[in-house]
């Protein structure tokens, strides 16, 4: 979705370029604005270039991929002419950050793992819950403070293929447990096929614990 604020030439400062310190506190403020409700708080550090021209501009974002450190913003001003503004991003949110060093193969620990404000920049998805990330294998070493990019891992396997699983079912308020075999396998929050060994159905279900599956769907034998 695009958001457009009207910025004037004497807000915005209008010169060719700026620092980090100088980006013009009104365009920050839109910026701000515009990616409100984001998962993570975006701020302009630097602006490459602005427009030569007097201004008031409308402005609005790109479409977002990730949370990239350059992004180009789309100015307009009332002739309708348009100039594409090259700036620098800092993303910043709450993140599960490596509480070590951690070396390649480490399999994670609630130990190993913090929830801090942490720069998200160039992280294309992070969790913000560490009990996600216990038992994920570590594919390259990570430093301290580091957030943990799930690119970065390798998912815990909760169920194995052939091995037994306790399904739950809930019907009208009432929980129902029986034993069933895992027909693949599948980490946390993942959807897998099981076989519910009292009915011989195949249930689909979403892994809530280590070997336990909830169901979603049963579609016969």
């Amino acid at each position: 979705m695009r958001r457009w604020a009207l910025l004037g030439a004497a807000a915005l400062g209008l010169a060719t370029s700026a620092s980090a310190a100088g980006v013009p506190e009104a365009l920050q403020s839109w910026f701000a604005e515009a990616t409100r409700g984001l998962p993570a708080r975006g701020e302009i550090v630097e602006v490459r270039r602005m427009p030569q021209a007097p201004g008031p501009f409308k402005w609005a974002l790109p479409r977002l991929a990730g949370w990239p450190e350059r992004i180009s913003l789309l100015a307009r001003d009332a002739s309708g002419a348009r100039w594409y503004v090259p700036v620098v991003v800092r993303w910043r949110a709450r993140a599960v950050v490596a509480a070590r060093a951690l070396p390649a193969q480490t399999v994670l620990t609630a130990a190993d793992l913090a929830l801090r404000d942490a720069d998200v920049t160039g992280k294309r998805a992070w969790v913000d819950d560490p009990a996600m990330l216990v038992g994920a294998r570590v594919l390259r070493p990570l430093a301290p403070g580091e957030v943990v990019d799930l690119a970065a891992v390798q998912s815990a396997l909760w169920v194995r293929r052939g091995e037994p699983v306790q399904l739950i079912a809930r019907i009208g308020g009432v929980e129902v447990r029986t034993q069933a075999k895992a027909l693949q396998s599948a980490a946390r929050a993942q959807a897998v096929w099981v076989r519910n060994l009292k009915s011989g159905r195949r249930v689909q279900g979403r892994v809530v614990a280590p070997r336990v599956v909830e169901v979603v769907w049963e579609n016969g034998r």
